[in-house]
């Protein structure tokens, strides 16, 4: 069903003023049924999109505040939005990944990132979404890494801690130890 014939199942009336309608993109590649507020999604209601993508939630003049949004790939965040993008929730990959945290400019900058595999990662992240700064890295096995990161790598000061007891701290190098 494309978008248009979808916006004509919406319950509500096409409204430009304010209260519960329904409005169409100039584009016609969104549509909304929810409140409306002098013509701007303000308040609660459903966008949907042409691509296949939908926010559920609240809005604050026309952009999403705080929500579900499941994008057309199967991917689904659930949290608030600042600026048209995620700043804090939980973002659920399809490939079973789930990240819970914080987000700067719609890009995670700290929180606990979940592995479908079972290895769970607690720190912070660069720009490119990259484990940064200081983390915790716990591999299902149960071997651990504290320490510094940079660009994805242990890097810098850390310790691990080994699966039969043991710890060694030592200055790291993209993964390797350099003082062994």
């Amino acid at each position: 069903m494309d978008i248009l014939s979808q916006y004509r199942n919406c319950p509500f009336r096409e409204i430009k003023g304010s209260g519960l309608g329904k409005s169409i993109t100039r584009s016609h590649d969104r549509y909304y049924c929810g409140q409306i507020e002098d013509g701007v999604c303000n308040g609660y209601g459903v966008m949907y999109c042409a691509d296949g993508s939908a926010f559920c939630g609240e809005f604050l003049y026309g952009k999403p505040r705080e929500g579900t949004y499941a994008y057309a790939n199967g991917e689904v965040f659930d949290g608030s939005w600042q600026y048209d993008k995620p700043r804090t929730g939980t973002y659920r990959y399809k490939n079973g990944d789930v990240f819970d945290g914080t987000f700067d400019n719609g890009v995670k900058c700290n929180g606990i990132y979940y592995f479908a595999n079972g290895d769970v990662y607690k720190g912070d992240f660069d720009e490119n979404g990259r484990f940064s700064g200081m983390g915790v890295y716990t591999w299902k096995n149960g071997e651990k890494y504290d320490g510094h990161w940079h660009q994805g790598y242990r890097n810098g000061n850390g310790t691990m801690y080994y699966k039969n007891g043991t710890s060694k701290y030592c200055y790291w190098h993209k993964n390797q130890p350099t003082d062994w």
